[in-house]
């Protein structure tokens, strides 16, 4: 299973605090952010910067609790050391903080803050990067109003804007001074859940916590085929059936046929009760919602381990199209960065050329929607076609049929003039609704128009990104692609989940 990660965020002064109050309190209220994401089913992690003062105590702490820490900083460390000038002892604290953040592999990061490299206005961007990651908050605060941008009292009234629960200690009485309600404490994550009794119940899967992303890819990936390989097919299975129960139903209405008519109607029975029993066992068995999450779970970790440590895993992208994806996005996205083997921009960068973006590497989704073009744009015609022949031709026998009711031609005396003047009237518009069923379950429209855009789009990306020379322009390119596939698996996702009706 995946272990749920929830991010704490903290905040705290620089001076005017009681050093063994403070410990105390932010030591208390990191253990019971623990024991809510224990009941939740997950862990916590810390997202905090080592500004002298209650920062780097708050650090120091987690790494004593073994809570996994990731700091942040508003400036690239060299400048960053300015604000120590005056407290060396304090700096060597906080580098030793910042080093041990870097130890590859291990659950620890160190990121510095994009934006203007200049104070105040970097620390008020930090302000912004940890409450747009953070799930609750921790701040050391006196209630007062901040003395300048970025002061933890401006962290505190974003946090409470945001709605994000957040513990205020008391700077001098070293006290927790709110006690949040059960409303604000961390809650399971219902996606996480799913997937994770999926995983259970895959056999051979070795038991406890899911350690290396290529092994969940590969559980993931391998529930996903087995569902669609179940879930189409009887989906599509099911409307033929119905379909072809209808037509049937229509041939007890004419006389000639009524010394088969037991025979047609038992057909008929055995036909919807097989729908039926299909219908049935696809939903006891939760094998769409099953071949949804599982399918979406693969291809986000599948972006996320093509990405990683190149986009910030502590902000998914996945969370701005559907937040209900985040936790997962989070977690896996961690993982993933714990398990990180180089940090080389351009070697990263060769690396997803050679693989995400490839023509020719298995998990290449260039590869993926060149070869899957052909095949969508051929069902795309063919269903189109039957669904266009049979929907011009219906009214010719619709009509053909009235008149011969008006005007007593007596076709339907006859096995061929019955084909004309009554099959044919019921069969054509049927099988016109059959196709078009089929079209909409199997997404045959949608991916043979969007597929060529795609391929063409992520040809361009990969073109752009090759010649890339600077870290921030590869990773700028890099996520502009990652959102190119994103859309992708949001439309196909809400595409699948159109299929419930059928």
């Amino acid at each position: 299973m995946l272990v749920p990660r929830y991010i704490v965020g903290f905040f705290g002064h620089r001076e005017n605090y009681s050093d063994s109050g403070v410990r105390r309190a932010i030591r208390k209220a990191l253990l019971n952010l623990q024991e809510e994401a224990k009941a939740a089913g997950g862990e916590i992690d810390l997202l905090s910067s080592v500004a002298r003062g209650t920062d780097t105590i708050c650090v120091e702490i987690a790494i004593e609790l073994k809570i996994p820490v990731h700091i942040v900083l508003p400036l690239e460390e060299q400048d960053f050391a300015a604000d120590f000038r005056d407290y060396p002892d304090d700096w060597l604290r906080a580098k030793r903080l910042i080093d041990f953040a870097r130890i590859r592999p291990g659950p620890n990061s160190m990121r510095v803050i994009n934006g203007e490299a200049v104070r105040p206005q970097c620390y008020f961007n930090q302000i912004t990067h940890v409450l747009d990651a953070s799930d609750m908050l921790i701040a050391v605060w006196d209630g007062q109003p901040a003395r300048g941008q970025g002061g933890t009292g401006q962290a505190v009234e974003q946090a409470r804007k945001l709605r994000i629960p957040t513990s205020i200690i008391d700077p001098k009485a070293g006290e927790i001074l709110n006690h949040r309600g059960a409303e604000s404490h961390l809650q399971p994550d219902e996606v996480m859940r799913r997937l994770n009794a999926q995983w259970a119940d895959m056999p051979g899967l070795p038991g406890g916590t899911i350690s290396d992303p290529q092994v969940m890819q590969d559980c993931l990936d391998d529930i996903a085929v087995k569902s669609a390989g179940r879930y189409r097919p009887s989906l599509v299975m099911m409307i033929l059936l119905h379909g072809i129960a209808a037509m049937l139903a229509a041939l007890v209405l004419f006389s000639f046929a009524h010394h088969i008519r037991p025979l047609i109607t038992g057909t008929e029975l055995v036909l919807v009760s097989f729908a039926l029993v299909l219908a049935w066992g696809l939903h006891r068995s939760e094998t769409r919602r099953r071949w949804l999450d599982s399918r979406a779970a693969c291809e986000l970790l599948r972006g996320l381990r093509a990405t990683a440590p190149l986009l910030d895993a502590l902000h998914p992208a996945v969370e701005h199209h559907n937040t209900s994806w985040r936790r997962f996005a989070l977690s896996a996205g961690l993982l993933v960065q714990k398990n990180a083997s180089s940090f080389d921009v351009f070697e990263l960068r060769d690396q997803y050329l050679n693989t995400r973006l490839s023509d020719t590497h298995p998990e290449g989704q260039l590869r993926h929607f060149l070869t899957k073009r052909p095949g969508a744009e051929r069902l795309w015609r063919l269903t189109r076609r039957i669904g266009y022949i049979c929907a011009i031709s219906a009214p010719f026998f619709v009509a053909f049929s009235l008149a011969n009711k008006c005007l007593a031609w007596g076709f339907e005396n006859s096995f061929p003039g019955w084909i004309a003047v009554a099959f044919f009237p019921i069969t054509l518009p049927m099988a016109a609704g059959i196709a078009a069923g089929i079209r909409q379950a199997l997404d045959v429209r949608r991916r043979a128009h969007r597929y060529p855009q795609i391929a063409l789009r992520l040809e361009k990306s990969r073109a752009q990104i090759r010649f890339l020379e600077t870290p921030s322009t590869i990773c700028r390119a890099i996520s502009a692609c990652e959102e190119i596939l994103l859309d992708e698996l949001v439309e196909w996702h809400m595409a699948a989940q159109s299929t419930e009706e059928h």
